[in-house]
């Protein structure tokens, strides 16, 4: 079982960090049309933000297929509840990161427009948790407890 969320995870990572490097490197496109040039004084934080962003998703992905039997994805989402590591301190550490790492990039290579899509991706993100994580995953917990009950 952890073998397959283990090979599960690291296929829908490279998905992910191909597909949203492609989108932040298509959104610096735009930094152009936009016109404004980030301020000098990001300089010192931009490159702590991207790593500290990246290190927490290497070490929550690591994590997941082990701990939780599951994977980053929220369509094949853990089947145990964490509540070490990253998850003692923030309930989904995975979309944390992974706008910490985006907007870390964007102060990195000085784009607006990056930092604009780590915005919209932070409310997208947000929607998805409450309209769809929170509710489901709230099902489950009463399913999975009156099955333990034995109701």
């Amino acid at each position: 079982m952890r073998v397959l969320a283990v090979l599960r995870t690291l296929a829908y990572m490279v998905v992910f960090f191909l597909g949203w490097g492609w989108v932040a490197r298509a959104a610096r496109g735009f930094d152009s049309d936009i016109g404004i040039r980030l301020p000098s004084w990001l300089s010192p934080s931009r490159y702590a933000i991207f790593v500290a962003g990246l290190v927490v998703l290497v070490v929550f992905v690591l994590r997941l297929p082990l701990r939780g039997l599951g994977t980053p994805a929220p369509f094949d989402a853990s089947r145990r509840l964490i509540v070490s590591g990253p998850c003692r301190f923030v309930r989904n550490p995975i979309y944390l990161a992974s706008l910490l790492a985006l907007a870390g990039y964007g102060l990195a290579v000085g784009s607006l427009s990056v930092l604009l899509l780590a915005a919209v991706t932070w409310l997208l993100t947000h929607a998805l948790v409450v309209l769809y994580e929170e509710p489901h995953s709230g099902a489950r917990s009463v399913k999975a407890a009156s099955a333990t009950l034995g109701m």
